[in-house]
């Protein structure tokens, strides 16, 4: 609930700066979006720096940053299948035909992943070494990134999906001690291909907008996780 309320405030601070900014209403609501999320990654490693991941503050930003990350992957889709489909046909997509699409592709990969991943993981567990396992676990997660893809929606869509489904297997211990050196590779080189990708002469010429995004981010995502958790 709380989540729900902060992502409300946020919005509401967003459609003021993209006023103040003159942008779209197509604009304001990526911006909003934007903001909306903070980086997982990033909160769990300042946490266990601060020492406070298994203390009450800890446990309720982590809590939020879950939900958060749900809503994440629901944005992603959401919104770069609205934008997708709308390019394809060079019309407005219509957001109920999207919406109707994501929930049928989550329902059958649901379905075959909570029939199927389970048995495949026991049989490997059983009867394969170390590197199969995670060759396959590895080969899946691509294979249903891709078909996310495929079905015109974002590709975090499938990862997220397939890690739901391992969560609540046996196996998710041995999984999450295989992939985590891989994921602190990865996550580095996610935030040095992103940074890589602003350009530094364009700031210069954006700097009032920078400034109010940055001040959005900053001081409206406090103030919003402040209300929310306050009316709960």
């Amino acid at each position: 609930l709380a989540t729900v309320i902060e992502a409300v405030v946020i919005y509401q601070l967003a459609r003021v700066v993209g006023g103040i900014m003159s942008l779209t209403s197509a604009e304001t609501v990526f911006l909003g979006a934007m903001i909306m999320i903070s980086s997982s990654a990033v909160i769990i490693k300042v946490l266990a720096q601060i020492g406070v991941t298994h203390e009450k503050p800890g446990q309720m930003a982590m809590g939020i940053f879950v939900v958060e990350d749900v809503i994440a992957v629901l944005l992603l889709t959401g919104l770069s299948s609205y934008a997708s489909l709308a390019g394809a046909h060079a019309q407005s997509a219509p957001l109920g035909h999207t919406l109707m699409l994501l929930s049928a592709f989550v329902v059958l990969v649901g379905i075959a992943g909570v029939l199927f991943l389970p048995w495949v993981l026991k049989k490997l567990s059983l009867t394969g070494g170390a590197e199969l396992p995670t060759l396959v676990q590895a080969g899946l997660l691509f294979i249903l990134a891709t078909a996310a893809q495929k079905a015109g929606f974002s590709l975090a869509l499938g990862a997220f999906l397939l890690g739901a489904i391992v969560a609540d297997t046996p196996q998710r211990t041995q999984i999450d001690r295989t992939f985590e050196g891989l994921r602190d590779v990865f996550s580095a080189v996610f935030f040095v291909a992103i940074g890589m990708l602003i350009d530094v002469k364009s700031v210069l010429y954006s700097w009032q907008f920078v400034l109010l995004v940055s001040v959005l981010a900053l001081v409206g995502r406090a103030l919003a996780c402040s209300v929310g958790l306050l009316i709960t």
